[in-house]
């Protein structure tokens, strides 16, 4: 799937870890198996060691967009039917569980990523709402 993050995580990173510290989420299971049976991988290793993530220009992070009920779920993880991006259908992490980690790093690149940059440090979206998040930002994602 080209629209794959994990794709694309292991392609640039993950090739190079060791497999067996890599937890890939099963969203072909669709949101309620996929988010069940991930909860059940992961329960033993959380709180994660280390979380990275990408910003969407809404200020978006780990498929929990502004104002989704999805931010509010609790627990390891959560079944999203009804994204606003797609595919409609996602398996996340929870903003909990994200919070909760030892290390956060969210990424940011490029002029369309300033607003949401901007969003995020007034604390006005999910990105925003990792406060033990560390940010690796390009001169224009922040605005100059």
């Amino acid at each position: 799937d080209p629209e794959s993050n994990y794709r694309v995580a292991r392609e640039s990173l993950l090739d190079r870890v060791n497999p067996a510290t890599v937890y890939r989420i099963p969203a072909e299971l669709g949101p309620d198996e996929g988010a069940d049976l991930y909860a059940e991988v992961v329960a033993h290793v959380a709180p994660f060691d280390f979380v990275l993530l990408g910003v969407g220009e809404d200020g978006h992070v780990n498929s929990l967009f502004p104002g989704h009920k999805a931010l509010q779920s609790e627990g390891l993880t959560a079944g999203i039917h009804d994204s606003p991006k797609p595919p409609r259908q996602r398996v996340t992490m929870t903003l909990e569980a994200v919070r909760d980690a030892r290390r956060v790093l969210i990424i940011a690149t490029g002029a369309g990523k300033a607003e949401a940059v901007a969003k995020a440090r007034r604390g006005e979206t999910p990105s925003g709402m990792i406060a033990n998040a560390r940010w690796l930002i390009d001169r224009a994602a922040a605005g100059k």
